[in-house]
């Protein structure tokens, strides 16, 4: 009955999130939500809300990796699919047998926009992929670590990591979150004398 469109392929899970990647009534009620709980009703700008708190996890940080993707998505046929599988798997094998990554990217991976650089794609955090490709991502331990084959809604992919950021200190995260709400509030202002003018 959600009025969310991605409701619609997600079934309502929204994932984790970190501090800031919602609107504050939002984040408000969810951090302040019991696991396993859902909260009362509740309102934003954008309508009103239930939320049920799954899972909470300490922060991740942000990874950099490279992929290389071989398409299906939702509308691929069964043969498709099964074509997409066998390939992946064949560059699975070469990779194990001490081919490069990169090399690999450029040959066969159909994400055209990061092969040019071997896969490679940018730093992000807790999220901003897809659940799926987000966990294979941050499971990996060591820099030139790779995944096994994995799927996801937009196909199969490999992932390599290149770079692993640990989250904020306190300190740090507390002077960006006061230059975010100065920035945030300046933006406010210039919006409301606009409108004054």
């Amino acid at each position: 009955a959600s009025q969310d469109p991605s409701a619609k392929s997600n079934k309502g899970d929204l994932g984790y999130f970190s501090a800031f990647a919602m609107v504050y009534p939002f984040e408000t009620v969810c951090y302040n939500t019991k696991v396993g709980t859902v909260s009362m009703p509740f309102r934003t700008k954008f309508g009103y809300h239930l939320v049920k708190v799954y899972d909470q996890r300490p922060a991740q940080g942000e990874v950099k990796v490279a992929h290389i993707m071989l398409r299906t998505g939702d509308k691929a046929s069964s043969v498709d699919s099964a074509k997409a599988k066998e390939k992946i798997q064949e560059v699975y094998s070469r990779l194990l047998k001490g081919e490069k990554f990169e090399d690999l990217a450029k040959q066969y991976s159909e994400d055209k926009s990061s092969a040019r650089s071997g896969g490679a794609l940018p730093l992000f955090g807790t999220g901003k992929m897809v659940m799926d490709f987000e966990v294979q991502a941050f499971a990996l331990k060591n820099i030139g670590d790779y995944s096994k084959p994995f799927t996801t809604p937009y196909g199969w992919h490999i992932v390599k990591l290149l770079e692993k950021k640990a989250p904020p200190t306190f300190e740090k995260a507390k002077e960006d979150i006061k230059a975010r709400i100065n920035r945030d509030t300046r933006s406010d202002l210039n919006k409301v004398s606009f409108i004054a003018k």
